[in-house]
């Protein structure tokens, strides 16, 4: 359901340039996105306990993927240099 969601949305949506936002490469981070953050809630709600430290360790495994990811996206050793910035429109 989420991948058929994820590309008939970000395939069917433009920007202001008039470009497509979607590519495969973009479905497939927006969907791996919502898995990690899914996954991690997932884990949290099923703990049947909310302490600091598992709401800390919920949203440390979010935003360090988001963080890698970033960095992966900056970076010139990578061949994902501009998938971040695609995904999230913040570049080219």
């Amino acid at each position: 359901m989420l991948v058929i969601l994820t590309f008939y949305t970000m395939n069917s949506s433009v920007t202001n340039s008039g470009t497509a936002i979607g590519c495969l490469e973009t479905d497939g981070q927006f969907v791996f996105s919502a898995i990690v953050i899914v996954v991690n809630l997932k884990v949290l709600v099923s703990s049947y306990e909310f302490t600091v430290l598992s709401i800390l360790t919920a949203l440390f495994g979010i935003v360090s993927y988001f963080i890698i990811l970033g960095f992966f996206g900056f970076s010139d050793i990578y061949t994902m240099q501009g998938d971040f910035q695609h995904l999230f429109l913040t570049g080219p």
